[in-house]
């Protein structure tokens, strides 16, 4: 039995569905004493069926373990510094210690993860030279500046409720690292942001000062796994196929592996801070010609290589 998140009280942005969904489970399975997962209300964009259906689920699999909060990772709380609306919604801030104490939840935060995400248009208007300034601004305001909204305001939690060893993952992406046609700028530009941050996090909170203790802050990368942001691309079968055969393994990535790997950086070993973990079947490893050319090539002409010998 994993007992890896025993005694640790855990927040996931966007757990109602897909990767974040998969994490909130492996917590709760390694024995986590509190999960707090969000999702966007239904007025800013948010699912009501994936948010009903998680908050059924969690419920009666977890009981009063694990608690929802409708959240907005692009929106601070208003000016009076957490002020909740009527119904106990507030856009963002979600690890205030006001919040969580006007919400019953656990009087600290030990580990999160920053996962809440979006990748904007996946048809043609996804191209640099026609995308929309309204949808550069919604995937930057989520993935980017979100994760900077997290991180605050997990550091400032710490000030008055520290956890002994604490912990942020964000959820990067291989698309953070490079391009790809199938990309869109808004999303690549976002999670090339969140390295950035992820980096500089990492070493302003490396030593305890200015009374936050030392975080700990480390992203993953996954490469492509089944979920409904992949939809287009494992939903035809032909394409789902080729899409396994663009990873080194010839397989897609399994979404367990990716909330496994989460869940080990909610509580690493200390010396690991900074660091960007892929999750990719071995997609940041190679260089071109990659396994789904290399095989073409090779049905074309054997084994080419490096030119003559003299």
């Amino acid at each position: 039995m994993c007992d890896h998140l025993k005694h640790r009280n855990i927040v996931i942005t966007g757990g109602t569905r897909g990767l974040g969904f998969l994490q909130v489970e492996h917590a709760l399975e390694c024995q986590a004493n509190h999960v707090t997962f969000t999702s966007r209300p239904a007025e800013n964009g948010g699912n009501a069926e994936d948010t009903t259906h998680a908050q059924q689920y969690f419920q009666d699999k977890y009981g009063d373990k694990v608690t929802h909060v409708f959240s907005d990772v692009r929106v601070p709380c208003p000016s009076s510094q957490g002020q909740l609306v009527d119904d106990g919604v507030c856009n963002g801030r979600v690890f205030a210690p006001h919040l969580r104490e006007a919400l019953s939840l656990p009087a600290r935060v030990d580990s999160a993860s920053l996962n809440a995400g979006v990748f904007g248009p996946g048809d043609a208007t996804r191209r640099l030279d026609v995308i929309s300034e309204d949808n550069w601004d919604n995937v930057m305001d989520t993935n980017c500046k979100g994760v900077w909204l997290g991180l605050q305001d997990f550091a400032n939690a710490q000030k008055t409720h520290p956890s002994d060893n604490p912990a942020v993952v964000v959820i990067k992406s291989i698309y953070g690292s490079g391009a790809s046609l199938f990309g869109n700028a808004p999303y690549h530009a976002s999670k090339f942001c969140v390295h950035g941050v992820m980096k500089q996090a990492a070493v302003e909170f490396a030593r305890a000062e200015r009374g936050i203790p030392k975080i700990q802050v480390n992203s993953v990368s996954p490469a492509f796994t089944r979920t409904p942001m992949t939809k287009g691309f494992w939903h035809v079968e032909a394409v789902r196929g080729h899409m396994a055969n663009a990873h080194p393994t010839g397989e897609w990535v399994e979404g367990t592996d990716v909330a496994k790997t989460v869940g080990w950086l909610m509580n690493p070993p200390a010396s690991i801070t900074g660091a960007d973990l892929p999750v990719d079947n071995g997609v940041m490893a190679q260089s071109i010609p990659g396994w789904s050319i290399a095989d073409d090539v090779r049905k074309l002409t054997g084994e080419p290589c490096c030119g003559t010998a003299e």
